[in-house]
């Protein structure tokens, strides 16, 4: 059986009728159409194509395989009858799966990630080519030649991005909160008024 991934789905169709001459002529949803006819099913985040903040689902053609998934479902999950997304939320998946695939807005996707590419070229930083639509990937591997294939150079470029980031907050953070406590104008002091049986030094009265 063929099952998708479709997380990814319009931003492949798009590469595809880029890349791919056979579908030049097609549009972005005509090749995801094409690619959903052809599978016996799909999985999808919706937090992805979906253009979504939450949500995903299961899709197949298979109605026994499905019933299997749903008493899986009751075992790990619930019943489907419980609840899952809003109302809101099946709405703006409905909405966004179709929106995602139009020209413009996986053309504007396409813009800015190759203008993130450019600039990273130019500060000399190695990226995987081409660039997709939703983000560069630093090519670890030229970034860092010294440290071999099998020691996953991606993973201690990752950790070392997240450290010396965490290092630059904190060394950062104190200075400049130091600065603004010395440049900051001092407020006027006002008077304070209150007023009550008991003054906030323990005395009766009332005190301006």
């Amino acid at each position: 059986m063929l099952f998708l991934d479709a997380a990814r789905f319009a931003e492949n169709a798009c590469l595809v009728t880029q890349h791919e001459a056979a579908y030049r002529d097609m549009s972005p949803r005509q090749v995801a159409e094409q690619a959903f006819r052809m599978a016996d099913g799909c999985l999808m985040s919706a937090k992805k194509d979906g253009i979504v903040h939450i949500g995903g689902f299961l899709g197949m053609r298979d109605s026994t395989l499905a019933e299997r998934c749903e008493l899986l479902l009751i075992a790990t999950e619930g019943f489907p009858t419980y609840g899952g997304l809003a109302g809101r939320d099946l709405d703006m998946i409905a909405r966004g799966l179709t929106e995602v695939t139009e020209p413009c807005s996986l053309r504007a996707r396409a813009d800015a990630a190759s203008h993130l590419a450019r600039l990273t070229r130019e500060a000399g930083i190695a990226i995987v080519e081409p660039p997709g639509l939703h983000a560069l990937y630093l090519n670890a591997g030229r970034l860092l030649p010294h440290i071999a294939a099998h020691r996953f150079p991606g993973h201690a470029l990752a950790s070392s991005s997240i450290s010396k980031a965490a290092s630059a907050r904190w060394n950062w953070a104190p200075s400049t909160l130091a600065a603004r406590t010395r440049t900051a104008p001092r407020s006027p002091q006002r008077p304070t008024s209150w007023s009550g049986s008991r003054s906030p030094d323990g005395r009766t009265g009332s005190a301006t």
